[in-house]
């Protein structure tokens, strides 16, 4: 499109709006890219009506700002919106919403007039892409984030504006390309595969450019600098062969999760090169794609030219439709992009190692010859040591944001009324709504729920269900299964041509057996017509009037696609994870020693990951045990320790017996003691936290560490009755009843009133029934201790119920304050003890957020730091606004900052500092922590929050901000009424290095595997769990400040800062300037090799950076404590 003409759409209450984005505006039609019309262009005399129609009609682009001032204007609404949508409907325009603020866009519908059939027709414009989503709009934003989505929009209206005319290609293979992979499918509508062509339904997927290398982290340059400009690295699909720095990358590698949408971006590369040109990807024009099937690239290819294996693949999927000439002709002539699909689907590692290597030095060679381009897709976990592409460059296909499923969702539902009758349609409508409300919602803020629905594939098995009348499943194999009892059974039953071929039985009694023999063989596009004929009939023996195994497929194929072809006469399970699913249920289905055995020595293999995975979120089925049994001896290899915590993440129901048998084994070497530990972290499980104190003084450092860790962070025990027990005498008991009634209020069910009252010191007398049946004990404290009794019995009461109560509370009642002796076997034992002097409203705040975890949205933690002291190893005072996050003393001094012998200028010179105390985070801001914020202010998600690698609770959170870092820091500060802020970067390194000038926060050894975490792959690779390295430990007991991900601090970059304070001792030193500037990171990460993880190593980042190795911890003045 050139010469682009903007109509822009706005209500005159959002003018600020409007001049917000002329800035941005003013740039393309200084380029004389656009131009741009609006209702100011009006002078006076002019026919203001006769002027706005000539505008819509020369307009091209529209950009509407969408508010609820917006979508009162009558003009607007019978005026302008009905011609934009009938321009768009008839590919004249493009439109692009902008939501400005909170609205009923939604629900409201804009009527217009189809272009070619002249029917009246409505739509929201809430299912086109947008800036923002419905839910979250430009007034949930900060300015910053603001700017970011005009800079998005002014981005795509300057690729519109610059693209060449788009065309559509006529010659024999285009044709059958486009018609071959053109199209996704709409499953579960009406039955099977509808195609819907990708123009309409594609939903633009994030792709990431690899921000990861080493020389990125370390230096400022071209590629920082335009890493920079573009957040995060995110990039349209039409950019992938471009590098940051504008180079053309002839040769990419698209990585990402199973279901990712790896698959459908080839096939999206390959629609965009035949229907608008190559150009539109920015290669030379007339490149022809050529879609392939790695998972059919055998061995003899190896030894063959490419060109046999690409001949082999055309034939097989057109039919033998092409004469040979055609491959030859489409070889020799060069100019092909070779998009090779499913690296990981090669199952032998071996072979695949062999064929990566192949196809690069084969593409390597040959490209300056010939003109060939390659995209590549594999999944993570395909990408093992041995397994390279060189000369490919990286890029991340990423979970789907917030706003991206929102559209997704949108996109889906729409299509699926078109195909269902008037009466489904309309009820079809109202569940997506359902289902966008029910998303947003606290029950699905979870970050793991969040990351199965940024995934394509599992977010159109949620839709399938919720279309059907289901309800959203909480797990992956949920997903699976719910999806397949609607496709193969539950809904066909209410169509007009009544019940299915095979009831639901009939056909998982097929499919699993199926699935478990294409996965044990290798195999899973390629299962020929009559092969699956007879094992189908072998399947149904004895069944009355069985189908014959051809109308088995035929209807599995046509009417629930479930099993599609793929070439002529060759069939699969509609994606990967289907029959990865199927083949666990088999798994599970038929357990034996042998079978398990059999898994077991598939555990290091990648193409049985998923398998595994799956196996253990199914419930109802006793293997997880066995099974971990088999495992655990290989914990010490790195890729069976991240199965292993895989395992227990996604497991339905863990049995952690093994674990706790194998860490008080006094066989078990220690070596595995601490690969064992470092699993096990946030695991409240009774067996695991007996076993772990009786390691917490182990003589091995990390040992003793890793359990005082567990210890640290028990979670509320499963299964009781009650979250808390109330102890208080009977003058107390309205004082009592309000404070269950505020604790219910915030979802904590109080056990107030028990058979027998809790008089004198009659709760001792009940100490198994409260061990047993409550989380928490507060005692509500009176004028005296009279229900306490002998001193020397309540101690050894308090001591007992520790063993199973996580939490010990005193609080007084109103007016009244006594406080007891505690016995020093508590902060032994590691239980939270909260003695606090404070209002009943202000009690229950502080317990719930004890009990629970964590604060829920709109809760305040309104609690003054200096009764937030707890206990800890030898009785150091520490500081925890959030369960788990501990920020430790740190006291003040004059130390040496900076480094002479340092290998960057940028570190010198050394030079004296004085700074006054000041406490500082214990670990960096964990998933869990910054769940909270989210869940609370309903900011931006972080840009890795729905990634499966990012997201476990106890990592640290990534991809976040500088911005975002502040924005937690003043939200905690808010609700806890104390200050938190980021470090200054001399608050950090002087607690990385002390006052002995130490390279590394533990001295001056070089960095071991038991120290920090670094020098890990980019693809396998990913940030530690929190505090698993405490032989790690820097000089006041900080953990993690080498390794694991870079720390934002506060100060805003200055790379002469050092030498601008030579020969003088600064006191408390910090660089001010413009928070939108660059700012310093700290401490290297788990990509950097050993020489990045100095203490004295500074680097300035962007302050729009959101990379998944960039985190942060949090700091407070040393007057937040009374001392």
């Amino acid at each position: 499109m050139s010469n682009a003409k903007i109509f822009i759409s706005y209500s005159h209450k959002d003018a600020d709006v409007l001049d917000a984005f002329q800035p941005f505006l003013s740039v393309l039609k200084r380029d004389e890219l656009v131009d741009v019309w609006t209702d100011r262009d009006i002078e006076e005399g002019d026919e203001w009506h006769k002027k706005i129609e000539e505008s819509l009609h020369a307009a091209n682009i529209a950009i509407v700002f969408i508010s609820e001032n917006f979508l009162a204007s009558d003009y607007i609404y019978k005026n302008e919106l009905p011609h934009l949508l009938r321009a768009q409907t008839g590919g004249e325009l493009k439109i692009f919403p902008v939501f400005v603020s909170p609205s009923t866009v939604t629900q409201t519908c804009i009527p217009f007039v189809h272009p070619q059939t002249e029917e009246k027709k409505s739509i929201s414009l809430s299912i086109f892409q947008g800036y923002g989503t419905p839910s979250r709009t430009l007034a949930h934003m900060g300015k910053v984030e603001r700017e970011e989505i005009f800079e998005k929009l002014s981005s795509r209206i300057r690729k519109l504006a610059t693209a060449p005319p788009s065309h559509s290609s006529k010659d024999p293979y285009s044709v059958w390309a486009l018609a071959k992979f053109g199209h996704l499918s709409l499953r579960g509508v009406d039955g099977g595969d509808i195609p819907l062509d990708l123009d309409k339904v594609f939903v633009p997927l994030r792709i990431s450019q690899r921000a990861f290398g080493a020389d990125l982290e370390q230096r400022q340059g071209t590629i920082a600098d335009r890493a920079r400009e573009k957040g995060a690295g995110d990039v349209e699909l039409e950019d992938v062969f471009k590098h940051l720095d504008g180079r053309l990358c002839p040769r990419v590698v698209l990585f990402g999760e199973p279901g990712a949408g790896k698959t459908t971006s080839l096939k999206k590369i390959l629609h965009l090169c035949l229907t608008h040109g190559s150009q539109t990807l920015g290669l030379p024009v007339g490149i022809t794609p050529i879609f392939l099937r790695l998972r059919h690239f055998g061995e003899a290819f190896l030894h063959r030219p490419l060109k046999d294996f690409i001949n082999q693949e055309l034939d097989e999927l057109s039919g033998s439709r092409f004469p040979a000439e055609l491959d030859r002709d489409l070889w020799n002539g060069g100019k092909l992009l070779l998009l090779f699909d499913g690296l990981d689907e090669i199952a032998d590692s071996g072979l695949r190692a062999k064929v990566a290597q192949r196809i690069s030095r084969y593409l390597v060679g040959l490209r300056e010859q010939k003109n060939i381009y390659a995209a590549v897709s594999c999944r993570y976990a395909g990408y093992t040591e041995g397994v390279r592409l060189e000369g490919f460059f990286p890029l991340d296909v990423r979970p789907l944001d917030a706003a991206q499923v929102e559209h997704f969702v949108s996109v889906w539902f729409d299509e699926a009324c078109k195909r269902l009758g008037k009466d489904m349609a309309k009820e079809a409508k109202e569940r997506s709504l359902r289902l966008l409300q029910t998303m947003d919602e606290k029950t699905y803020s979870d970050q793991r729920i969040r990351g199965l629905m940024g995934n394509p594939l599992l977010l159109t098995l949620l839709c399938v269900v919720v279309l059907r009348g289901g309800e959203i499943p909480k797990k992956r194999a949920a997903f699976y299964q719910k999806c397949l009892e609607i496709m193969l059974a539950t809904w066909r039953k209410d169509q007009a041509d009544g019940e299915p071929l095979l009831d639901l039985k009939e056909s998982l009694g097929i499919l699993r057996p199926l699935a478990w023999k294409l996965h044990n063989e290798n195999r899973f596009d390629n299962c020929k017509r009559l092969e699956f004929a007879k094992f189908a009939e072998k399947c149904l023996v004895g069944k009355k009037d069985a189908p014959t195994g051809l109308k088995v497929l035929e209807w599995l194929n046509r009417d629930t696609g479930v099993f599609i072809e793929y070439a002529p006469n060759t069939y699969g399970f509609m994606h990967l994870g289907l029959q990865e699913y199927l083949a666990a249920r088999h798994a599970i289905r038929e357990a034996d020693d042998n079978l398990l055995q059999f898994l077991a020595g598939q555990a290091d293999e990648k193409w049985w990951r998923e398998v595994f995975l799956l196996l253990v979120g199914i419930p109802e089925h006793k293997l997880f045990a066995p099974l971990m049994q088999l495992l655990l001896p290989g914990v010490l290899k790195e890729d069976r320790a991240d199965l292993l915590r895989e395992l227990l993440t996604e497991a339905e129901q863990p049995d952690f017996a093994f674990f706790a048998e194998a860490l008080t084994n006094e066989k078990t070497p220690v070596e595995s003691l601490t690969a064992i530990l470092r699993l096990l972290k946030g695991v409240s499980d009774p067996l695991v936290l007996e076993s772990a104190r009786k390691l917490r003084e182990h003589a091995d450092e990390n040992i003793s560490g890793l359990a005082r860790g567990i210890l640290g962070e028990e979670g509320a025990a499963a299964g009781k009755d009650y979250d808390l027990l109330l102890i208080h005498r009977p003058d107390d008991g309205d004082a009592a009843r309000e404070l269950a009634r505020m604790l219910l209020e915030k979802g904590l069910r109080s056990w107030t009133n028990p058979k027998r009252g809790w008089e004198a010191d009659t709760w001792l007398q009940h100490l198994d029934d409260i061990r047993v049946q409550v989380q928490a004990v507060v005692f509500l404290m009176g004028k005296n201790l009279s229900f306490w009794g002998d001193q020397e019995e309540a101690e050894d009461g308090l001591d007992y119920l520790a063993t199973d109560c996580r939490l010990i509370a005193f609080l007084p009642a109103p007016g009244r304050h006594a406080k007891p002796r505690l016995p020093a076997s508590l902060s032994e034992k590691r239980v939270m003890v909260l003695d606090v002097p404070a209002t009943l409203a202000m009690g229950a705040n502080i317990l719930a957020n004890a009990v629970q975890g964590g604060g829920r949205s709109g809760q305040k933690i309104s609690v003054s730091i200096e009764d937030r002291i707890h206990f800890i190893d030898r009785a150091t005072a520490i500081l925890e606004p959030l369960p788990g996050l501990r920020l430790l003393p740190v006291p003040g001094e004059i130390f040496t900052m900076g480094d002479d012998h340092g290998s960057y200028d940028d570190e010198k010179p050394a030079h004296q500092v004085e700074l006054s105390p000041y406490w500082l985070a214990e670990t960096p801001v964990t998933n869990q922590h910054f769940g909270n914020f989210l869940r609370a202010t309903k900011q931006r998600e972080p840009a890795y929050w729905r990634d499966k690698k990012f997201s476990d609770p106890q990592q640290p959170v990534v991809g976040v901000a500088w911005h975002d870092a502040v924005a937690f820091c003043d939200w905690l500060s808010k609700e806890s009424g104390n200050k938190f802020f980021l470090p200054s970067e001399a608050q950090w390194e002087y607690a990385a290095r002390g006052t002995d000038g130490r390279r590394y926060p533990w001295g001056n050894n070089d960095p071991t595997k038991e120290l920090a975490c670094y020098d890990l792959s980019t693809e396998t690779g990913k940030p530690a769990l929190v505090g698993q390295y405490p032989a790690g430990r820097g000089p006041f007991g900080h953990l993690d400040l080498a390794g694991n991900v870079w720390e934002w601090c506060r100060d805003v970059w200055d790379k002469d800062a050092y030498k601008k304070r030579a020969g003088a001792v600064t006191k408390d030193p910090f660089v001010n300037g413009n928070p939108a500037d660059a700012h310093p990171v700290r401490g290297g990460s788990w990509r950097l090799p050993a020489v990045g993880l100095r203490a004295a190593i500074r680097v300035g980042y962007g302050a729009g950076f959101r990379f998944g190795y960039l985190g942060f911890r949090l700091a407070a003045p040393a007057s937040t404590v009374d001392s």
